[in-house]
């Protein structure tokens, strides 16, 4: 498959179930199934939250369903205060949001980027 574009979408798939794309390799120890040359735009399965200060958590409703394999990864993007860091991240199937817990209240708002993966 080969797409090109001077504005918009080059390749584009739609898919009501299953996937839209997909990528593979021959073998999954070599190989790419997706190598790209600048920024990746995800949408929804990435983003910033913030947690308040006083607060030791967000909780992130990212649009997409979230499950029992969905592993999210988050990192502070400033200072909490302190030795303040990310302690965990609880899932919720049942309402399709993650919350991420920080190791103690922080004492300034602080940004914490997301990643979900599944």
């Amino acid at each position: 498959m080969y797409g090109q574009a001077t504005t918009g979408q080059g390749v584009r798939g739609y898919a009501t179930t299953g996937s839209a794309l997909y990528g593979a390799t021959s073998s999954a120890k070599s190989g790419y199934a997706l190598r790209t040359v600048g920024r990746v735009k995800l949408d929804k399965s990435v983003g910033i939250a913030t947690v308040s200060a006083g607060s030791n958590h967000v909780t992130v409703t990212p649009g997409i369903d979230v499950t029992t394999t969905s592993a999210v990864v988050a990192t502070l993007q400033g200072s909490a205060g302190g030795k303040t860091t990310v302690h965990r991240v609880s899932v919720s199937t049942t309402g399709d949001t993650f919350t991420i817990y920080l190791t103690a209240n922080a004492t300034a708002s602080v940004k914490v980027a997301w990643f979900i993966l599944g």
